[in-house]
């Protein structure tokens, strides 16, 4: 990340701080803590281009020295259905499939069995 872009997100992030202090609203290092996540990596994108990202904490609780980096792989998760689910309704909304239609016209290499009869 070039300096400009960093003293952008370090103003941002004071900004942040700042709401928190005055607003007691948990950091995400607090909900980290509470909820016994480890470790943490956040990408913002903009315009298709990574423009910042933030490797937090460790790669797990018990070796608190193995540290999260830009390269530490994480498993997607649930996020991958809210992504997969933005991803078909833009696909809809610029009428490349319907949602109405069934989705085995669309899938190619394996199929939905029909379990309805």
């Amino acid at each position: 990340m070039d300096t400009e872009a960093r003293l952008h997100m370090d103003n941002i992030m004071k900004r942040v701080q700042s709401l928190n202090d005055s607003m007691n609203i948990q950091s995400l290092f607090d909900r980290m803590k509470h909820y016994k996540t480890p470790g943490a990596s956040i990408t913002v994108i903009n315009d298709y281009k990574i423009s910042w990202t933030a490797s937090l904490g460790s790669r797990t609780l018990v070796q608190p020295e193995k540290k999260v980096t830009p390269n530490t792989i994480f498993q997607a998760g649930s996020i991958s259905k809210a992504i997969c689910t933005v991803g078909a309704l833009r696909l809809a909304d610029s009428r490349i499939i319907d949602l109405d239609e069934d989705i085995n016209k669309y899938l190619q290499t394996w199929t939905i069995p029909d379990v309805l009869g």
